[in-house]
């Protein structure tokens, strides 16, 4: 939803009307500090709540846009934009005015980043988490944060920082360790350069961090598959042999089958089985290859099937031409 949001919310045309703020007891004297606490967090809840609501209404109005055919209906597509605006800039607006009454809300300042994050605007979601990190350098949400945002600005180094720095302060959240390891994946020149080392042993890097991951939340799936596939990027230490490649073919079996059982969608458990037939083929098993490729009957992954299919001979297949009845499903 984030690229589609980016890409349609924009200047204000109507906002709706905002609901009161939670005012501060009215006495003679200043409120106790527990008190004044109490009132700021009530506030800054309320704004949560209506951040979290504008969201999902947001997303309702994009899948009804998205599933709608009805040719009468195009002139709505055109005010889709304007919609959104209406739902999102009174929210924008609540977190304007709450930080200006509250400078220094660490919190408020890293909500309000990552609202701007979903609407695209990331140079003023960095300036918010920025100043959220000022105020709080403890938090590692406001860490992984700015890792997030360096990285999708191309300040890679700041990034590898920034995630290294949530790791150390909470070391027990897995989805910290699974950022590093997947930043470290797409930039390997870069983490190499981070961590003074060779470029080829920054995978293993990237492996330590995924197992991490997987260890701290092992019924996650992506956590799982990340893992799997970096199976195709590692070198191996010893010569090339038959041997070797036998054994890192099995490593990498055990490593998707290990995705598949965390797999609770039909689609992620399909695609586990495009990569287990790979892994079959590249071991000259045709047959547990087609037998993984019968398992495929996704519309969207069916190219993907007859690719894996045209590399099998006719004798383990009958008929390369000719996709094999699928199995049932499991």
């Amino acid at each position: 939803m984030v690229a589609l949001l980016a890409a349609l919310v924009g200047s204000l045309l109507v906002a709706e009307p905002m609901p009161p703020a939670v005012a501060t007891p009215s006495t003679n004297a200043l409120p106790s500090a527990g008190m004044t606490n109490d009132v700021v967090e009530r506030e800054f809840q309320a704004i949560l709540a209506r951040d979290d609501a504008a969201q999902a209404a947001a997303a309702s109005l994009i899948a009804a846009e998205d599933q709608s055919k009805d040719p009468l209906e195009a002139p709505f597509r055109v005010t889709l934009r304007a919609r959104l605006d209406q739902k999102f800039q009174p929210v924008r607006d609540a977190y304007v005015d709450f930080l200006l009454q509250h400078p220094n809300h660490a919190r408020g300042h890293l909500a309000f980043g990552s609202f701007l994050l979903d609407l695209g605007d990331e140079a003023e979601a960095l300036v918010q988490d920025e100043k959220a990190r000022d105020l709080d350098p403890s938090n590692p949400a406001v860490w992984n944060n700015l890792g997030g945002l360096y990285a999708r600005l191309g300040r890679i180094p700041e990034a590898l920082t920034s995630y290294e720095e949530a790791r150390r302060l909470n070391p027990s959240e897995a989805a910290y360790a699974h950022s590093l390891g997947t930043l470290i994946c797409l930039f390997p020149r870069e983490a190499a350069a981070h961590l003074h080392c060779e470029e080829v042993q920054v995978l293993t890097q990237a492996i330590t961090h995924y197992q991490t991951a997987l260890r701290l939340d092992p019924e996650n799936f992506e956590y799982a598959q990340d893992l799997a596939e970096t199976f195709y990027g590692r070198r191996l230490p010893l010569p090339e042999t038959a041997e070797a490649r036998l054994a890192l073919g099995q490593q990498a079996l055990g490593a998707w089958t290990n995705a598949l059982e965390r797999a609770t969608l039909n689609i992620q458990r399909e695609g586990v089985y495009l990569h287990m037939a790979r892994w079959h083929l590249r071991l000259k098993a045709e047959k547990s290859a087609l037998e993984c490729l019968q398992r495929v009957t996704n519309n969207a992954l069916l190219d993907l099937r007859r690719e894996l299919q045209a590399q099998i001979k006719p004798a383990a297949s009958g008929n390369t031409n000719t996709l094999p009845a699928p199995l049932p499903a499991q």
